[in-house]
């Protein structure tokens, strides 16, 4: 029952009304690490303050989205809880799932059998993994015990989660529901050519700036190759990686390799491919450039500027990232 206050942050844009919730504490910055206890607070936070604001500013929505494992405990809360009473009691709550392969499902393992209930003020059933070895807090199983309907982003990857080759360790539960939300992905061809419009004219221009920023000098002669997208072992990253050096050898250090995308330590497969990352980049910094510390915000310089692109995924939900390759011509 420890108050904390939040700062609210608001913008409109295209007549859309954003609330961003902040505390330094807990939102300091992406994938921020911390003890099992101070991970727990922040999903409970961000929970609770997200339905707390619903209810500060008099908003009763029809149908509340929890996007992501982070956002798990959002259904719970509203349908499960007393922590809300009967506001919530209409609304539907609707769990879009990203990945739900094993490592992603935002697991939070604890010491001995004390489930932290005075944190979370959750039934056990719900919060609680039974599948586990060791005692273990799973947000995106308590959001599907919760909500009243999920969705995910294709309808290849809503198949391949209950009965796919690499099927989620989650699918009885994602089997329950009779109907999940799926839908063909894309991306807004003409917002993206915008994007594109903006950041150089050609390809040759934008190669010419992602040579320069990245690596010093231009050199149009020598191949670009890029990757873009999050540091987890869905993107095979590792592959990249690994074939970097023998690269070097056979063309005699003349291509450029760029890894755009951030690592989460908590993640052994992140942790060791951004270790890797900087040592490649320590070690050959006019050919490998990666990091793995901060967001990339070069995309669609990278969709313009590349004459080749990356993707040894193990499988793609949906594949925007080639997508907006493609509208760059690459």
């Amino acid at each position: 029952h420890e108050p904390i206050e939040v700062g609210i942050h608001e913008l409109k844009e295209n007549g859309i009304q954003y609330y961003f919730i902040h505390h330094f504490e807990y939102f300091p910055t992406p994938y921020h690490a911390g003890s099992s206890m101070h991970q727990l607070k922040t999903i409970v936070l961000m929970a609770k303050a997200s339905l707390e604001l619903c209810c500060q500013l008099r908003i009763l929505p029809a149908v509340v989205i929890s996007n992501d494992w982070f956002t798990g405990l959002v259904p719970a809360y509203g349908r499960k809880s007393s922590a809300f009473g009967t506001t919530f009691e209409g609304v539907t709550f609707f769990h879009l799932v990203h990945n739900l392969e094993e490592g992603y499902e935002g697991k939070i393992y604890l010491d001995g059998s004390d489930h932290l209930g005075y944190i979370h003020h959750l039934p056990r059933d719900i919060v609680v993994d039974p599948t586990c070895n060791q005692l273990c807090l799973n947000a995106s199983r308590c959001a599907l015990l919760s909500c009243n309907q999920w969705g995910t982003v294709s309808k290849s990857y809503c198949a391949d989660l209950m009965e796919g080759l690499n099927p989620s360790p989650l699918r009885h539960y994602l089997a329950k529901f009779p109907q999940p939300f799926a839908h063909s992905n894309g991306i807004r061809i003409a917002q993206r050519q915008k994007a594109l419009d903006k950041v150089a004219s050609s390809h040759e221009e934008a190669k010419e700036i992602l040579q320069k920023k990245y690596f010093g000098t231009a050199d149009p002669s020598i191949p670009l190759f890029s990757f873009v997208g999050r540091i987890c072992l869905q993107k095979g990253v590792h592959l990249i990686l690994n074939a970097v050096r023998e690269l070097i050898d056979v063309h005699k250090g003349k291509l450029q390799i760029i890894v755009g995308g951030m690592a989460n330590y908590k993640d052994p497969y992140a942790a060791q491919c951004a270790w890797t990352m900087q040592g490649l980049r320590t070690t050959y910094s006019k050919v490998f450039w990666a990091d793995p510390n901060e967001f990339f915000t070069d995309g669609p310089l990278l969709n313009l500027g590349s004459d080749f692109a990356l993707m040894p995924s193990l499988f793609e939900p949906s594949g925007v990232v080639q997508q907006e390759y493609f509208l760059g011509g690459t």
